[in-house]
């Protein structure tokens, strides 16, 4: 199976947020310093990107992970330390021993690997096998969904406020709130959880072996699905609470007034559902579908 392309805006109107997977390239007017007139390719995440960690260069296609590695990482040093109930909390000294270090026979027979790295050869970009789960998705949209899920502010005030009042900032937020859409994609939500399905696996896979090596029980397959669930709604909230902050922090200092009027109605639109479809319902992350054993969403 192929890398999933191309993921961009379903349409041309900055106040509706879908997300569509097209055949092709998308194509916008730039009329910018230093891009002449005329159409131009937008700029997908990877396109001129090389994977150095994953070597993805090798098939000539970028992409990006709908699940994002940032998640395997925290189950170890946020999850596991501080989140999981209480008898099944860890620390570094066994994160070290028995999550990072490698072992023969675990999860493949005559193969020496570390859990970690078992989890983190389930996102796709290893065998050739597993990168149908890849993706193919807009730069900066991509960029905040990866701070997203790095429990980080996808736009800081600073970059918000230098943006020009009107169509720049406006497009901020629906580049933001286009992640949630992305997301929540059916073939999208369906790679996301190929990926978690198999890591939860590979979870019970070291759950039996830890327990025959040290006799101590272990739940690291129940704790990955609490783990990605906050997670999931950890981004939700982080997504909303910006896209909050954006809209309170609009410039509204245009030199005429119809502009006012104009942008004013487009912004409480998409915020507030005032005379159209208000785009921030959609930011949402609840599906409890094809992820096995995921709970349902607190937020």
């Amino acid at each position: 199976m192929g890398i999933k392309k191309y993921f961009h805006n379903a349409t041309d109107d900055c106040r509706d947020w879908d997300v569509q997977q097209a055949a092709t390239w998308d194509r916008v007017v730039y009329n910018t310093p230093g891009r002449p007139l005329g159409w131009h390719h937008q700029l997908y995440q990877s396109k001129y990107l090389h994977m150095i960690c994953f070597q993805l260069a090798l098939t000539g296609s970028p992409a990006e992970h709908p699940f994002e590695a940032q998640t395997i990482s925290r189950f170890f040093h946020i999850h596991l330390f501080n989140r999981a109930s209480p008898a099944n909390r860890k620390n570094c000294f066994w994160v070290h021993t028995y999550a990072l270090t490698s072992y023969e026979n675990v999860f493949n027979p005559g193969v020496k690997q570390s859990f970690g790295m078992a989890l983190t050869d389930e996102l796709g970009s290893g065998e050739p096998g597993k990168r149908g789960r890849l993706a193919v998705f807009l730069t900066r949209p991509n960029q905040h969904k990866g701070r997203l899920f790095s429990d980080s502010v996808p736009m800081s005030n600073s970059a918000f406020d230098a943006l020009d009042a009107g169509d720049k900032q406006f497009m901020a937020a629906r580049e933001l709130g286009m992640v949630f859409i992305y997301l929540n994609h059916n073939e999208i939500w369906g790679s996301f959880c190929e990926s978690y399905n198999a890591m939860l696996d590979l979870c019970g896979t070291f759950d039996t072996w830890y327990t025959g090596r040290t006799g101590n029980p272990s739940n690291m397959a129940a704790e990955w699905s609490q783990h990605v669930r906050l997670d999931l709604d950890m981004v939700v909230r982080n997504g909303r609470n910006t896209l909050e902050n954006m809209y309170a922090r609009r410039k509204t200092n245009f030199a005429r007034a119809a502009d006012l009027v104009y942008w004013e109605a487009r912004w409480r639109r998409v915020m507030r559902g005032v005379l159209g479809p208000k785009q921030l319902g959609k930011v949402k992350l609840d599906r409890t579908d094809i992820c096995r054993n995921v709970p349902p969403t607190r937020v």
